[in-house]
């Protein structure tokens, strides 16, 4: 399977610089992961050729951004916020979209949007009108259209934001069953999106690469920085980070905490999560110590 590689990607609005000498090499099912504003957005709209780089190269095989037109023939898209024709029907809106994507066999086009509904199990709700849908169900709609025309690559804003648990749940359960033989983006800063679902992940901040490999690669960068300790607030250095409290069964709490030295009496050093990680990475990463 080719590779999307993005080299030296820069882009800018206005005096603002959004993403900044960005380079990438992009396979499997991968996951973008930053807080809001460092430039996943933009980045993924570049991906979707709604945008263009200011300098830099995005390529896939042979294929190369430049060409817009055939890009297009082989991506399906995702956006952020995703919400088209309120009024009329889930078959109707994907039969517009399957339509609009040069499906012009109407025989052919109504065999890969009932294979769809079934895979994106929306078959009950084809004919509801697309206001009339859960949040959860429109992010699967959304997913229904930008599977249309089989393409080999998948691009994914968000993917559930504003949904529920149960509903986040079923979502990546989707994701992990139509991520095979494409490339799948998925761009979050929910963490537990990514950890489920993606072979590899990228950490960008301010437009720059933190970090990019596979989840234990970027875990295993904040190795001995992550540490437990049973204490009180009042005993834990002031210059360390607090992950997370908990109560135990004493008088004390059961603190997760980021800190290049021993936060606290009793505390041990434990294995870093990706949420872990992605503390450590967006608040200094190879700057700690």
């Amino acid at each position: 399977m080719d590779v999307i590689k993005m080299a030296h990607i820069t882009k800018k609005f206005s005096k603002k610089t959004i993403l900044n000498d960005l380079s990438l090499q992009i396979s499997g099912t991968y996951g973008l992961l930053g807080p809001n504003g460092a430039g996943k957005t933009t980045l993924m709209r570049m991906l979707a050729t709604i945008l263009t780089a200011d300098r830099g190269t995005i390529t896939y095989g042979k294929l190369d951004w430049k060409s817009p037109q055939e890009v297009r023939e082989i991506i399906g898209y995702l956006p952020q916020h995703f919400s088209l024709y309120p009024t009329i029907s889930v078959y109707d809106c994907l039969e517009h979209l399957a339509i609009l994507k040069g499906i012009k066999d109407k025989q052919k086009r109504s065999f890969e949007i009932d294979h769809l509904l079934e895979e994106t199990n929306l078959v009950e709700v084809k004919y509801k009108k697309m206001n009339q849908l859960s949040g959860g169900m429109l992010r699967r709609v959304g997913i229904a259209q930008a599977l249309i025309g089989n393409p080999k690559i998948l691009i994914i804003d968000e993917p559930t934001a504003g949904l529920d648990i149960e509903e986040r749940v079923r979502f990546r359960r989707l994701l992990r069953k139509i991520a095979k033989d494409k490339i799948v983006i998925i761009s979050t800063h929910i963490v537990e999106d990514l950890e489920s679902v993606c072979d590899q992940i990228c950490m960008i901040k301010n437009g720059e690469v933190l970090v990019a490999g596979t989840i234990q690669e970027v875990c295993k960068r904040a190795q001995g920085y992550v540490w437990e300790a049973e204490t009180t607030m009042d005993l834990i250095r002031e210059d360390a980070h607090i992950i997370s409290q908990k109560p135990s069964q004493s008088e004390r709490s059961l603190f997760r905490i980021l800190s290049e030295r021993c936060p606290a009496p009793n505390a041990v050093s434990v294995q870093p999560t990706l949420e872990d990680a992605y503390l450590f990475w967006i608040r200094g990463g190879g700057a700690f110590g």
